[in-house]
C-alpha cells in the first residue's frame, strides 16, 4: 500500500494499481481509478472527483510518463482531468466533458467551491490539512476521441477499448489481456443508472452489453469505478 496524504494505492495485479480518496469519508460513494504500467508508458483510469493532485501522486507509483483515459464524463470519474493537460474519450461523450469544463468561467469561484467541497468530503481529523491549492485550477486541455475496437499500447502490454454505452453514450471499458482484467466504469455496477442526462435507452444498453459479453473468455475480474465483481 503506497499513500499520501490525498490518496492510496493498491496493486490489484502485476504493475497494474487501484486508487481511492483516503482523507474523505466516502460518505457519497467510494470511487476508484486505475494505473497500468507498460514498458514505455503509463495508462491513468479516470481521476475520481479532484481532490488533490493525482498525477503528481502517480508519479510516486511510476517513472514512466502518465496518460488519462476517462471511462466516461462524470465528474466522479473526470473531476480530477485538470490534473493533466489532455485526455482521452469515447467521442459520444466529448460534448458533455466539454460542456462541462467550459462552465467554469469564473476560476477564483471554482477554487471557492471546491474548496468547500473538499472539507466538507474530508474526514474529521483531515479538514484541517486541507489546502486551498490541494487541487488543479481548469485551463485548457486537448480532449481525443476513441472508438471501439482502439487499441493502447503502453509496451509490451496493450490495452482494448470496448464501448459499452448505457450510463452515458460514450461509456467504455478497458480490456488488459496481460492481466486479464477489466476496467470498466460506471457500465456495468450494480445500480447502473440510466436516468441520467447523456444516459441511453434500455434497449440500446442491452445490445452493448450483449457485445461485451463476447469478450467474457478474454477476462476473469472486472474492477469497476465503485466496486469490483
Amino acid at each position: 500500500m503506497i499513500q499520501n496524504k490525498f490518496f492510496s494505492a493498491e496493486l490489484i495485479a502485476p504493475k497494474t494499481w487501484r486508487i481511492t480518496n483516503c482523507f474523505d469519508s466516502h460518505a457519497r460513494m467510494t470511487t476508484y481509478s486505475y494505473l497500468l504500467e507498460g514498458g514505455e508508458r503509463a495508462m491513468l483510469i479516470d481521476t475520481m472527483f479532484g481532490y488533490g493532485n493525482l498525477r503528481a501522486f502517480c508519479r510516486e507509483l511510476t517513472d514512466r510518463p502518465v496518460f488519462l483515459v476517462n471511462t466516461h464524463y462524470h465528474g466522479d470519474h473526470a473531476g480530477g482531468n485538470f490534473d493533466f493537460d489532455e485526455c482521452y474519450i469515447h467521442a459520444l461523450d466529448i460534448p458533455y466533458l466539454k460542456g462541462m469544463m467550459d462552465a467554469v468561467n469564473d476560476p477564483a469561484a471554482f477554487q471557492k467551491a471546491r474548496y468547500e467541497q473538499m472539507k466538507a468530503a474530508a474526514l474529521p481529523e483531515n479538514r484541517d490539512k486541507i489546502l486551498p491549492t490541494d487541487f488543479s485550477m481548469p485551463h485548457p486541455m486537448f480532449i481525443w476521441p476513441v472508438w471501439d475496437g482502439d487499441m493502447f499500447e503502453l509496451g509490451n502490454r496493450r490495452v482494448e477499448v470496448i464501448h459499452v454505452g448505457g450510463h452515458t453514450a460514450g461509456e467504455v471499458v478497458l480490456l488488459d489481456r496481460a492481466t486479464r482484467i477489466c476496467i470498466t466504469g460506471d457500465a456495468c455496477n450494480s445500480n447502473t443508472l440510466l436516468n441520467l442526462p447523456g444516459s441511453i435507452s434500455v434497449e440500446e444498453y442491452l445490445e452493448n452489453l450483449y457485445h461485451f459479453k463476447t469478450f467474457q473468455p478474454e477476462f476473469d475480474r472486472c474492477h469497476g469505478g465503485h466496486e469490483d465483481f
